[in-house]
């Protein structure tokens, strides 16, 4: 039996900074695709999630905000936190139009209030994080999702990923939330809850 090839995506703080500073940060963020499709393409689970009106969603790892032009006008208010300068400050620019969306500069979502959030958002980020920051969102998720709120991540596969988890790893990390959905392939996309009371 051959053994699966596993990949990182694990990228230093530096490649981030520099995509955001090119004319080429939609292919460099969505591989290769251009600014049309970075902008219309709605592949992602995230940008059918029926979030209240009144809503507060924080988008972890929100690059330059790409996610902000499909949840802001559904929501109350966006929040994204990046931990690259140069990608808060393009999301910034990239989505000045939009008044109900804030860009903050932060590798940890332990800068929003306990409680405070009613979605907590993670599209393709974990795949570029390490487990031990993996494990570090998961835990601050928590603690900032108000009692209901609802988690939603992709999270690499152990098969594929040098960074991923197996299923039953994953369950066991997941022990504090109700999770109602996780899709296998190359990856899990988590939807789990923080139980009310």
């Amino acid at each position: 039996m051959s053994q699966v090839q596993k990949y990182s995506f694990l990228y230093p703080r530096e490649t981030w900074e520099e995509a955001a500073k090119t004319d080429s940060v939609f292919g460099s963020i969505c591989h290769g695709w251009d600014k049309h499709r970075f902008e219309t393409d709605p592949q992602s689970v995230f940008f059918s999630v029926a979030c209240p009106p009144d809503a507060i969603a924080v988008d972890l790892g929100c690059g330059i905000g790409r996610v902000a032009r499909w949840v802001a006008p559904r929501v109350g208010r966006y929040i994204g936190v990046d931990y690259a300068a140069a990608m808060v400050a393009r999301a910034r620019q990239y989505n000045a139009s939009i008044p109900n969306a804030t860009f903050i500069l932060s590798d940890t979502l332990g800068i929003l209030p306990d409680e405070s959030a009613d979605v907590i958002f993670s599209e393709q980020v974990f795949i570029h994080c390490t487990r031990e920051q993996q494990l570090r969102y998961l835990g601050e998720a928590y603690d900032v999702l108000r009692p209901g709120g609802l988690l939603l991540a992709s999270v690499p596969h152990v098969e594929h990923y040098v960074n991923g988890f197996d299923p039953v790893e994953l369950a066991g990390l997941l022990v504090k939330y109700r999770v109602s959905t996780t899709l296998a392939g190359l990856g899990f996309v988590l939807r789990a809850s923080k139980p009310q009371g």
